[in-house]
């Protein structure tokens, strides 16, 4: 299969993808959480994650205002909990929430003390863990553990580089149960006084916590690795998109689209003219709460992709096609949750049934697909 923007360059996929169930979300969204103007508790100012309860309430981590935000299956506020400050239970820069076991709620706040936070379902404050500086949570096990993950100090040498990432299994006091070090992390490149610069095309780490495993990849090759809870290794997984060479075509492709590379709202690193040798295999990676794994397609120069594939049981299932503008924070057997901005630069969570149907074969520009990159408390990033 192929699918060939507008800007030149094509993305391969693997013929196993071709044979694949596909999957479409509905026009609508089944809930929608967000207005223009309005009530407080429905601005919604830099999101930095949404997860759904499972009697289909939705929590909402509201960065701007340093907030959890809650919502009943019709999409009403029901409650706010936290708020600016470094007491328990508030935040002072509110980074990502995750699943801590049933409908309970973990918020990892990363700056300027590393901390994870516990919630009850509907709110209430159960503990504040304080962790080692730059291990940050990305998400809690069944067992109770937490999976921190530290990505080593960026390097002041000119040239390339590729900072290396650790993972810890963490217990309930934020103490290191394992560790597993040496994974690659994102890349980069410092100039000739060693000041940092973004690599064009640049791979880093991706990984998803389910609650009996983690997934991760480094997106330098067409596979991503599953460890078990105690982070061992389980098996390679072989993704159905590849990783291609940046050859003279793609950096043409590449400085063509500079244009549409910013987002609205958003922001773009100080790139410098070097390119990664390679370009990823794939792109973000979240967690289904039915144990499967999706993997977004890999951007190309111009290009933000809205397929996404998911793997069970160490092979590719299906892949759907995700609404323009729209970035999955959370997966289900049917449905998916994620962040909207509409075209004013309007923060919506919002919920989609997915279902069978073809795929529109449509290519979009970073700018036009918007978000284009995970969320960062209210700054979207390009690449």
């Amino acid at each position: 299969m192929m699918i060939c923007p507008v800007l030149v360059f094509c993305l391969a996929t693997s013929a196993v993808a071709q044979d694949l169930p596909t999957l479409v979300t509905d026009v609508r969204p089944l809930l929608s959480i967000g207005v223009v103007d309005g009530a407080e508790p429905y601005l919604l100012n830099g999101v930095a994650g949404a997860l759904r309860q499972s009697d289909g309430r939705v929590v909402v981590a509201n960065c701007g205002s340093s907030e959890l935000r809650f919502y009943d299956a019709a999409g009403l506020h029901v409650r706010t909990v936290g708020g600016r400050g470094g007491g328990p239970g508030e935040f002072q820069y509110l980074r990502r929430i995750y699943p801590a076991g049933g409908d309970s709620i973990g918020a990892y706040d990363g700056l300027p003390r590393h901390r994870a936070s516990h919630f009850t379902p509907e709110g209430s404050h159960v503990r504040t863990v304080p962790l080692a500086a730059r291990v940050e949570v990305m998400g809690r096990l069944a067992d109770g553990a937490l999976l921190g993950r530290a990505v080593e100090v960026q390097p002041r040498e000119p040239g390339r580089f590729r900072r290396a990432t650790t993972l810890y299994r963490l217990d309930a006091k934020g103490m290191v149960l394992d560790s597993l070090s040496g994974l690659p992390g994102r890349e980069g490149v410092n100039d000739a006084q060693g000041r940092p610069r973004a690599l064009r095309m640049e791979r880093m780490a991706v990984l998803a916590v389910l609650s009996d495993r983690i997934a991760f990849g480094g997106q330098d090759e067409a596979v991503f690795i599953e460890y078990s809870a105690d982070l061992q290794p389980v098996r390679r997984v072989a993704t159905v998109t590849r990783p291609e060479e940046v050859t003279d075509a793609a950096r043409n492709a590449w400085e063509a689209a500079t244009d549409v590379m910013i987002p609205l709202g958003g922001t773009v690193p100080g790139y410098g003219p070097e390119s990664a040798p390679q370009m990823p295999a794939y792109r973000h990676m979240v967690a289904g709460i039915d144990g499967r794994v999706w993997l977004q397609d890999p951007d190309r120069p111009g290009t933000y992709p809205l397929v996404w594939t998911a793997y069970q049981g160490g092979r590719p299932a299906m892949r759907v096609e995700l609404p323009a503008r729209f970035f999955p924070t959370q997966f289900g057997p049917d449905w998916v949750l994620g962040i909207h901005y509409d075209p004013e630069g309007i923060e919506r969570v919002q919920l989609f049934r997915m279902q069978p149907g073809s795929h529109s074969g449509r290519s979009w520009t970073p700018r036009d697909a918007q978000p284009p990159d995970v969320p960062r408390c209210g700054a979207w990033t390009s690449r």
